[in-house]
């Protein structure tokens, strides 16, 4: 058994990178969760990010991962097919939101991580710096501390990872297409 979590932490740790601030790319930063802003089990987390221009990139898929095998095996997919479009802000903006809704089955703890990456290739276009979630909700916390715009999509995480898990939603991002 032990020999099968390590098989599975090597493996998992192939697809995503440590995250650190040092991994996560500045010109497509997530904005929220952070170390300082906890995801709380039963209400409506925002996941925000926002990139400076056009990245190349029509369409990507997100997860939540954590490496520490005692809270969480796995990854567990929120988002397939995020398109990435263009805010209306008039800038050259690109970036979303979605609310992230987690029922009491989402394990809690340090050290999440969530990744935008396009699994068909393995490909990792950015991280978000490490998090929590917790519980209950501390007592200095505020939902949307930068008044980041509401979400208008949800995705909600009722299980803990499985091999077969499907994505919480699947929005109309456009497949990438490689020819050989």
């Amino acid at each position: 058994m032990v020999a099968l979590r390590y098989l599975v932490a090597c493996v998992g740790a192939m697809f995503v990178p440590v995250a650190s601030a040092s991994s996560t790319t500045s010109y497509w930063p997530i904005l929220t969760p952070s170390s300082s802003e906890p995801w709380v089990l039963g209400q409506k987390n925002l996941l925000a990010w926002r990139c400076a221009s056009d990245t190349g990139v029509d369409a990507f898929d997100i997860e939540l991962v954590n490496y520490d095998l005692s809270i969480m095996t796995g990854s567990i997919p929120i988002a397939y097919r995020v398109p990435n479009t263009r805010l209306t802000t008039g800038y050259k903006n690109y970036g979303g939101e979605i609310e992230v809704d987690l029922d009491g089955t989402v394990p809690t703890g340090d050290g999440f991580v969530l990744a935008f990456v396009e699994k068909v290739h393995g490909q990792v276009y950015t991280t978000s710096e490490m998090f929590s979630i917790v519980a209950t909700a501390p007592d200095n916390y505020t939902a949307n501390p930068d008044d980041l715009p509401d979400a208008t999509v949800t995705a909600t995480l009722t299980q803990t990872p499985n091999p077969t898990m499907e994505w919480a939603i699947t929005l109309t991002g456009a497949l990438a297409v490689t020819s050989t």
